[in-house]
């Protein structure tokens, strides 16, 4: 009986694809994420809450072009909104287990967490950030041609490739190891050493390849940071990009991949690392 359940539940996580972050770790800081499904049987919760995270909905995104690409559906701050300070350098670490959010398991199965684990294994992780205007990111949507990108995960290539049986055509199917296999343990992103001190949203991003043939998925989630450090450096205007708008879904690093003898190719635009010269930084400050 328990197998039964627990076959129909892992079932119901991959048909469903649904899921976000729940916690933010920086120098050894928990700080609590801010899940809006989780304000359905409790509307006056956001009036109490309190956390550096853009609220989220679990449901995936599938239209590029939808204003909920920059952070999430609805991306409002929480109530009470503070920003978590981190220095440039260092790593943050997001997780999308909602057990590190909440111990009490138990409520799982009262259906609060819906998914409370990350159930995917095929697809690209990317991370980004955005100078807010102020001193603050407090009522800054994050939209426009704004956005860098400082981190990628891809294809783990020192994993050994899958082997399935397709149980429909009996055709044996090859699939790549994919880093977002290892999201409920976590994943650190650096943020570049020579960035700027300011106010930045930070981005992270799953992109979910739903079969040979089904919708790509993308699960944004945005949180509010204050870098602080010697850094004095911020991308040129040419390397910044807008959600929605980075994307239009034809990309090749949209496709289906599982070719061994090719590297899979990241969408968006090259990471910035800080290590190039800015020149033109419109749009984001100066030096």
């Amino acid at each position: 009986m328990f197998l039964a359940a627990l076959l129909v539940f892992c079932l119901a996580a991959s048909a469903f694809a649904h899921g976000g972050i729940y916690t933010y770790e920086i120098n050894g800081v928990q700080y609590q994420g801010n899940p809006h499904h989780l304000d359905t049987s409790n509307k006056t919760r956001e009036a109490q809450i309190s956390s550096i995270q853009r609220s989220w909905w679990y449901e995936p995104i599938y239209n590029f072009s939808s204003p909920n690409m920059t952070c999430n559906f609805d991306g409002r701050p929480a109530s009470i909104h503070p920003h978590a300070s981190i220095t440039a350098g260092q790593n943050i670490s997001v997780s999308w287990n909602a057990r590190k959010f909440d111990p009490d398991w138990s409520k799982i199965s009262q259906g609060i967490y819906y998914i409370p684990f990350w159930p995917h294994y095929y697809g690209p992780l990317l991370a980004y950030m955005a100078r807010c205007p102020g001193s603050s990111c407090d009522g800054w949507n994050g939209q426009g041609a704004v956005w860098f990108k400082i981190a990628e995960a891809g294809v783990n290539v020192t994993a050994p490739w899958k082997k399935t049986k397709n149980a429909v055509t009996g055709v044996t199917e090859i699939y790549p190891q994919w880093y977002q296999e290892t999201l409920n343990e976590g994943w650190n992103v650096t943020i570049p050493k020579n960035l700027k001190s300011g106010s930045y949203l930070i981005r992270h991003e799953a992109i979910v390849f739903d079969g040979v043939d089904g919708p790509v998925e993308t699960f944004p989630n945005c949180a509010q940071l204050v870098v602080s450090g010697n850094g004095w450096n911020l991308p040129a205007s040419k390397q910044l990009v807008a959600f929605p708008g980075a994307y239009t879904g034809k990309e090749i690093g949209f496709k289906w991949f599982n070719d061994t003898k090719k590297q899979y190719i990241f969408p968006g635009p090259k990471l910035w690392t800080g290590e190039e010269d800015s020149g033109d930084v419109a749009g984001m400050g100066t030096k």
